[in-house]
């Protein structure tokens, strides 16, 4: 499976609370860096969003990561990857198979976020 893009799966750790009981926002850092993995949409060149029977979609954008990678909901990815640079949410996670047990490689689809 070639993997041609490169990014960085971070994770959040929970704000401190202040003096009057207020939690300040996570802050995110790095998990794995430098993890192998390839961006596309899930409609090959859909980049865009499109006119379907009268409802504008637009399709997701999509993560491969390698069985080695670990990822969760929690977790967010970003990238300098040209085309793709951004920060972005976990909002589903495909576990892919080669049989019982045997991770071959995640799918997971992104929404952008604000960095």
């Amino acid at each position: 499976m070639r993997l041609p893009h490169v990014c960085t799966i971070q994770k959040a750790t929970a704000g401190s609370a202040d003096a009057y009981g207020e939690t300040a926002p996570a802050s995110w850092s790095t998990d794995q860096a430098s993890v192998a993995c390839r961006f596309y949409y899930s409609s090959p060149g859909e980049a865009y969003p499109r006119d379907v029977s009268g409802i504008t979609t637009a399709d997701a954008l999509m993560l491969l990561l390698p069985a080695s990678a670990t990822i969760t909901k929690a977790k967010r990815v970003t990238t300098t990857q040209a085309g793709y640079s951004g920060t972005y949410a976990v909002d589903a996670i495909r576990v892919r198979t080669n049989g019982p047990g045997a991770i071959h490689h995640y799918e997971v689809a992104l929404r952008e976020v604000p960095a």
